[in-house]
Formats: structure tokens, C-alpha cells, sequence
């Protein structure tokens, strides 16, 4: 349920840049944001390592360096995760944006939709079984198949490919 928000720059070649901040702002109901990264790739890679700060639905991301920064195309990543059962769109909105901190940067918005998971049930959601006792347990809604049946404490129960329960 997370996505990496690409935040890309035209080119920066020749124009000082040595720090730069913006803040985003989104629909908290819907999704949160995690973190900034600059992996290979990016213009902040092994420039300067980009921070976020704030809460609720708006962050600021900021990043210095000790050169001038070059070229054009992915500066960093914001990561965001979805709701798991609300869905919607929601803006992605730019503000803020400056670099060297007095020069304006031209900014767009964009957008983040999210498709909440379906709901799945296990059948029966309470039991109580003596040692030895077996159940059927079943999945219904739209699992995606095959369904991998697990148990917390192994020294309690087991719990077979097809989903038998034994105590």
C-alpha cells in the first residue's frame, strides 16, 4: 500500500542551486507520508541527503549541498501510503517551493488515488478446540488464491495447506 511520489525539476544547470525546499499537502484520509529518499538515479543521489518534517496531511522537504546542483529530471522520492479501506483521489499540491531560499520555483500538482483492499473474512472467527480437536477454516470474499494459512504460536495449534486447524 505504499507508492514512491516522483518529485522532478527541470534543469537546474547553471543556475547556483545549492539548497532547496517545498512542502506537499494531500488528503490525510486517505493517505500518509513516510519518507523522502534520493536513491541512484536521482539528483539528490550522493548530493545531499533530503529531510522531511511535519504532520498530519502537509510535509516539508528540504536539502542543502556544497555544490551546485546539475541537470534535470527525478531530485528525490516521497513515499506515501494508502488507506487499506478508503478509497478516493486525492491532490497533491506543490507550495512552498524555493531554492537558495529566495528564489520561487514554478510548481505543478498532482494527484494520488487509492483503491481500498476488499475485505476478506475467516470462517469461523472464534473457536475454542481441546488438543487433538481439528477445524475447517475458510476464506471467503475476493481472496487472490492461493491463500497461505499460517498460525501465530505453533506450540498452540497447526495449520494445513487447505486451512485444517489442529489444537
Amino acid at each position: 500500500l505504499s507508492v514512491a511520489v516522483p518529485i522532478s525539476v527541470t534543469s537546474l544547470s547553471g543556475l547556483g542551486i545549492r539548497s532547496g525546499q517545498f512542502t506537499l499537502s494531500w488528503n490525510g484520509n486517505m493517505v500518509a507520508s513516510v519518507s523522502v529518499s534520493a536513491p541512484p538515479g536521482t539528483l539528490l543521489n550522493n548530493w545531499a541527503n533530503p529531510n522531511i518534517g511535519g504532520t498530519g496531511n502537509q510535509r516539508t522537504v528540504d536539502f542543502a549541498g556544497p555544490t551546485d546542483l546539475s541537470g534535470s529530471g527525478v531530485l528525490c522520492y516521497v513515499t506515501f501510503t494508502g488507506s487499506s479501506t478508503i478509497s478516493g483521489n486525492s491532490t497533491l499540491t506543490v507550495s512552498n517551493a524555493l531554492f537558495n531560499e529566495t528564489l520561487p520555483a514554478k510548481t505543478t500538482n498532482g494527484g494520488i488515488t487509492v483503491t481500498a483492499l476488499p475485505p476478506i473474512f475467516v470462517n469461523p472467527d472464534q473457536l475454542t478446540l481441546l488438543a487433538g480437536q481439528t477445524q475447517q477454516m475458510t476464506a471467503s470474499g475476493p481472496p487472490t488464491l492461493p491463500v497461505t494459512w499460517s498460525v501465530l504460536d505453533p506450540a498452540i495449534a497447526s495449520i494445513s495447506p487447505t486451512g485444517l486447524l489442529t489444537a
